[in-house]
């Protein structure tokens, strides 16, 4: 993962204003990239153009819930029809009473004669749209369609049988339109389209419409979680949160601050749903949306069966299938929005008479969490148990202020599992030293389980570890926790292995790899222990192999470790973002960028199957691999999104690794060498994880322009102190960095550390070492090429240059060819403004033409023919424009135009 600041390929001539051909341009278009690819990038394109086709037989019916954006679609596929003349109509349940009421606005004009019977409204209807559309095709829209009244629905469908309208049906569920209306479909009159909810990267550009900026990934999941992607959702949601300043405008990017809010334009919208209900079905929706959630069983002692039952048939419940059969509202209808309607006086009145007949040992964890937030709402205490299954179901999904709060509500002496909950809940943000503060004046008391005081002393022992200056002894904790495990631990390896990793972090943050607990691999092969802790064991365990430089035997427990994720475990929330954090931080560091990379989109995903989640959002992820790789204008793409939400929220302590990652990458990009004006940050007060110490050094090292020599004299530095540390990954990286600034120690010392290590990363560093040492260009060739396949773009063009170089001294054409194909094709990968697709846009007519034939095959005497010129002025020419497109020639640019269009 080594560095070095680029300039172009040698030999390539500069263009007259002094840039180097392929260099991002101040009329440069900037590169955006997401990290979340889109299942269905042009789904809603897809529909209308459906719809549009459809338009052209019969017509077609489009069914989706309500705010998903039916009647929008509907409207962009119409004036897709040149020739179309709408019609439109909107049914209602008042113009359902009434004959003909969706249709009184046509119908007005004609005489009484004519609406005597059907047939002759029929008639007449049919002659008034033939002669208002002059010609034009006649489009009948229906919105609403549930709400047409039957006379209205006979006249409008045999209007669409007789072939005078193509008919649009707008319906949330067929099966409750007119039965006429369903046989248009089933006797395929009428082409059903139903339209999807919005994936993440829709959703995301609408919210940036909406917001007016774009939003970073953290914001845009929170807010795709809760409408599901229901446009109209979205965006009531959206403008609800930028309102309420749980959105807030940083370096140009929406940032979520939280938490969410249930106040602005979206419970106008709800209120509105609400006046629809009957009575009998509002007092159920109102219980439904206060607790979150009730069984079955107690639900019917609150409510008339055939409420609940109509509730269901209508989608606006649902029941589960578990234990108690938990009844919840349908996620559509917000129940929380709904809840915060509610006021104080009438939410007093239900929350007695629901807990009249609830029993709390019966309610699930989110039901549980529901209660608990109903209590307070209306001023009544919770008992200890309460607050400790809310605060415990508060904590597993991620939802920390409600945790806090929960946890916080029973008066002091709280119970010892209350204050554990509040200590877990402030240290997933990131807040140690209050944390520790809870624990310490912790009070354990003779009913204190050993399993619970084992968890006190664990927890004090970590957070005190992380506090600079702690006046704990964490060792010393650790110990006192360990007198206190039963002596036959078989049968519950829990606590014990708890203890070990307690003791791994610690002797991690110290930099004590090498002196791990060496039953960490038993504990990841031990199927009676806890499935998250057997996985935080086998990361551990890979850590210390990849601190040895034995990359190999790291990389196969990652493997493993992801093939039991995606298996599916039993973990919260922090716990699937630590175990990201550190899996992808050890692929870094077993040099496997395009697998850190990888994994990092697929987590972007929703219900990607992972079982990992990203603390922050993952734009810092990638920014860092493409700030390792050397693809500078790329990462700060992500890394400005990054550290806007990290200034909002970094329970990880990030914020300095993303600081001089971008630093570094600003001084790799367009104006290479300038040193970027970068906010200090001041220094968090908690010690982290010394990979990460190490990597904010590397970063900072070589964006400081210090000249070529000093930079490498520091980094051959700070690659012996790491090795003297035991940490050879971070020693491999800035001996390699140094050596490929010219330094003969670094690159001696590189071959005796990669001598000791093992997989792609020892085979890679060995031959660039023995490369640089022995000017061998072919054994920089394969340094290069092992780089490549792991993604480590610039280590390859810096490998190939420098094997272009020793082969240009003497080591043959064919050499030096294969050097400088490599050196063009990684070239073109560090940068956007680098690729062809840059390039050819940057020619003119002509040399696009003859670079595209030339890449087609024609040969130099057939060009010249074509254009009128001799084949020597064809193969001058196409000299210029390979040189300038960073080609070898015909067959690398035919590679390099195919790559484009796979």
């Amino acid at each position: 993962m080594s560095t070095l600041l680029q300039s172009g390929p040698p030999g390539d001539p500069a263009t007259p204003d002094g840039r180097v051909p392929g260099s991002l341009s101040p009329a440069g278009t900037p590169y955006h990239r997401s990290p979340v690819p889109s299942r269905s990038a042009d789904a809603r394109g897809s529909a209308r153009m459906a719809v549009r086709d459809a338009l052209d037989g019969s017509g077609a019916v489009i069914l989706g819930p309500p705010g998903i954006g039916k009647t929008t679609l509907a409207r962009e596929a119409v004036d897709l029809c040149e020739d179309g003349f709408r019609v439109h109509l909107r049914g209602s349940p008042l113009s359902a009473q009434t004959p003909y009421g969706a249709m009184a606005w046509l119908l007005s004009d004609l005489p009484p004669q004519d609406l005597v019977n059907p047939v002759q409204v029929l008639r007449a209807l049919e002659s008034l749209l033939i002669r208002l559309a002059g010609g034009r095709r006649i489009i009948l829209v229906i919105d609403n369609a549930e709400g047409i009244d039957d006379l209205g629905v006979l006249v409008t469908s045999e209007l669409c049988r007789r072939g005078t309208v193509a008919l649009l049906l707008i319906c949330g569920d067929l099966l409750g339109c007119h039965q006429d209306y369903v046989r248009l479909w089933t006797d395929g009159t009428l082409k059903r389209i139903d339209l999807a909810p919005m994936d993440l990267p829709e959703t995301a550009e609408l919210l940036a419409a909406a917001a007016g900026g774009p939003l970073t990934t953290l914001a845009q999941e929170k807010l795709w979680q809760q409408s599901r992607g229901n446009p109209l959702l979205a965006a009531l949601l959206c403008r609800d949160h930028k309102a309420a300043k749980a959105l807030v405008l940083r370096r140009g990017y929406w940032t979520w601050t939280g938490p969410l809010v249930h106040s602005g334009e979206l419970p106008d919208r709800v209120e509105t749903v609400l006046r629809r209900f009957t009575p009998g079905e509002r007092h159920a929706v109102e219980i439904l949306a206060l607790c979150g959630g009730l069984p079955l069983e107690t639900l019917l002692q609150l409510l008339p069966a055939h409420t609940v039952d109509a509730l269901e048939e209508g989608s606006l419940v649902t029941i589960g299938g578990g234990p108690g059969q938990p009844v919840r509202l349908a996620w559509n209808l917000q129940p929380a929005t709904i809840a915060a309607r509610i006021p104080f006086g009438r939410s007093r009145d239900l929350w007695t008479e629901v807990t009249r007949v609830v029993n709390p040992q019966l309610l699930s964890g989110d039901a549980a969490a529901g209660m608990a937030a109903w209590s307070l709402s209306v001023g009544v205490s919770l008992d200890p148990d309460e607050a400790l299954a809310a605060a415990r179901w508060s904590n597993e999904t991620g939802d920390v202020d409600a945790a806090l709060r929960y946890s916080r509500a029973v008066p002091s002496p709280r119970p010892l599992p209350l204050v554990l909950e509040e200590a877990a809940a402030l240290r997933s943000i990131g807040n140690h030293a209050q944390a520790h503060r809870c624990l310490a004046a912790a009070q354990t008391g003779s009913e204190a389980s050993h399993d619970r005081h084992i968890s006190l002393l664990t927890q004090r022992a970590l957070a005190a570890a992380r506090i600079l200056d702690s006046t704990d002894d964490p060792p010393a904790l650790l110990q006192q926790a360990e007198r206190l495990l039963p002596e036959d631990e078989g049968a519950n390896p829990g606590p014990g292995l708890r203890l070990t990793l307690a003791r791994a972090e610690i002797l991690s943050l110290d930099g004590r790899l090498g002196d791990l607990p060496a039953s960490l691999g038993d504990d990841f092969a031990d199927p009676a222990a806890p499935s998250d802790l057997r996985l935080m064991a086998g990361i551990r365990r890979g850590q210390q192999d990849a601190a040895a430089g034995r990359f190999d035997e790291a990389l196969e427990l990652v493997a493993l470790i992801r093939s039991r994720l995606a298996g599916g475990i039993s973990a919260d929330v922090r716990t699937r973002e630590q175990l990201f954090h550190h899996l992808f931080f050890l692929l870094i560091r077993c040099g496997e960028l395009g697998q850190a990379l990888a994994m990092t989109e697929l987590v972007a995903r929703p219900g990607n199957g992972t079982g990992l989640r990203a603390a922050a959002g993952t734009e810092l992820p990638a920014g860092l691999v493409h700030a390792y790789a050397g693809r500078g204008d790329i990462a700060m793409d992500f890394l400005n999104p990054a550290l806007a939400q990290l200034e909002s929220r970094d329970p990880d302590n990030m914020l300095p690794l993303a600081s001089a990652a971008a630093a570094y990458s600003d001084f790799l990009g367009p104006e290479p060498g300038r040193q970027p004006d970068r906010e200090a940050y001041a220094e968090s007060g908690y010690r982290t994880d010394p990979y990460l110490e190490t990597a904010v050094r590397y970063f900072r090292i070589l964006s400081t322009p210090a000249g070529t020599g000093r930079t490498a004299e520091q980094l051959h530095t700070r690659a012996g102190h790491a090795r003297a540390e035991g940490n050879l990954p971070d020693a491999l990286l800035c001996y390699g960095a140094a050596a490929l600034r010219g330094s003969r120690a670094a690159a001696a010392d590189l071959s005796a550390a990669a001598s000791s290590a093992n997989g792609i990363p020892g085979l890679l560093y060995r031959n660039l070492a023995d490369g640089l040492l022995e000017k061998d260009a072919a054994t920089l060739i394969r340094a290069g090429e092992t780089a490549l396949e792991q993604s480590n773009t610039l280590l390859a063009y810096e490998a190939a240059g420098a094997a272009r170089s020793f082969a240009a001294d003497g080591g043959g054409r064919a050499l030096s060819r294969r050097a400088r194909q490599l050196e063009h094709v990684t070239f073109r990968e560090l940068s956007p403004a680098n690729s062809i697709e840059h390039g050819l846009s940057r020619l003119g007519h002509f040399e696009r033409e003859l670079a595209l034939l030339a890449a087609a095959g024609e040969t130099s005497a057939r060009l010249g023919e074509r254009f009128h010129l001799s084949a020597r002025t064809v193969d001058w020419h196409l000299g210029r424009i390979f040189a300038r497109l960073s080609v070898s020639g015909r067959s690398d640019l035919r590679a390099a135009l195919s790559g484009k269009t796979t």
